[in-house]
């Protein structure tokens, strides 16, 4: 699938994503440099109420987040 979106479309379509996401769950974002891996990675976890800050997951092997849910 291929489209194009605006960041705040992005971001909320993340958000979205993340209400609707039950855990445990791994999440695995690919992508070229630029793509908004780190928007829609920050807005699904907004959307899954992570609270803080969360870093962008370029050159990290992992991160952990705590979902209220």
């Amino acid at each position: 699938m291929q489209a194009s979106l605006t960041e705040a479309d992005l971001q909320a379509w993340g958000k979205r994503i993340g209400r609707q996401l039950r855990t445990p769950l791994v999440l695995a974002l690919r992508g070229d440099l630029g793509a908004g891996k780190s928007t829609l990675a920050r807005a699904i976890a907004q959307g899954a109420g992570v609270e803080g800050p969360i870093p962008s997951p370029t050159f990290n092997l992992r991160f952990s987040y705590n979902a209220p849910r």
